[in-house]
C-alpha cells in the first residue's frame, strides 16, 4: 500500500519531533524529509520535487522565513499540497498571505493538531487512489500491448497456415 509522503519544515525540533511521532506512527505515512530552517526547506524542496506528497510548513516563530517556503512550494504538482501550521490562524492577514502563496489549509499548531491528523489520513486516501488509477491506467497500456502483439503473431501463424 503506497504511504503518504510528508516533509515538515518545523525549527522547533520538539515540535518535529511530536509531529514525525504523531504522523509517522502511522504505517500509511512516510516522514521524507524535515528541515529546521529556511534555507534547508527550500533547498530540500528544490531538490526532490516529486518525493513529497504533503508539505508542512511552521510559521510560528519566523513566520516570514515561512511565508519564503510557501512560496518555493508554488509551483508543484496536482496532487501535492502544503498545510501551514500557525499560532494566530485567525489573523486575516496571514491567512490571505498564506492563501496566495498556494497554502491548501492554514491552522491553528495547538487546537488544529487533530484537524492535521485528519486531513493526512484524508489526503492519504486520496493519494492511495490516485495511485491505484495511476497503477490501473499503466496496466490497461501493457495488457493493451500485450494483446496487440499476441494478434500480430495469430496473424503471422495464420497466414502461415494459409500458405500451406
Amino acid at each position: 500500500m503506497p504511504s503518504l509522503r510528508i516533509f515538515m519544515a518545523e525549527d522547533s525540533e520538539a515540535s518535529r519531533l511530536r509531529l514525525t511521532q504523531d504522523l509517522g506512527g502511522r504505517g500509511d505515512i512516510d516522514i521524507v524529509g524535515s528541515a529546521d530552517s529556511e534555507i534547508g526547506a527550500v533547498t530540500w524542496l528544490v531538490r526532490h520535487p516529486q518525493a513529497w506528497d504533503l508539505t508542512i510548513l511552521d510559521l510560528a516563530s519566523n513566520p516570514e522565513s515561512g511565508l519564503r517556503t510557501l512560496a518555493a512550494c508554488r509551483v508543484r504538482r496536482p496532487g501535492q499540497k502544503v498545510v501551514v501550521l500557525r499560532q494566530d490562524a485567525a489573523s486575516d492577514t496571514l491567512l490571505r498571505r498564506c492563501r496566495g502563496l498556494g497554502a491548501d489549509l492554514v491552522i491553528d499548531t495547538l487546537p488544529g493538531h487533530s484537524s492535521l491528523l485528519r486531513y493526512c489520513a484524508d489526503l492519504n486516501a486520496g493519494v492511495q487512489r490516485s495511485r491505484a488509477r495511476a497503477f490501473l491506467g499503466c496496466l490497461r497500456v501493457w495488457l493493451g500491448r500485450g494483446l496487440t502483439a499476441l494478434r500480430s503473431v495469430q496473424l503471422v501463424r495464420s497466414s502461415r497456415l494459409g500458405k500451406r
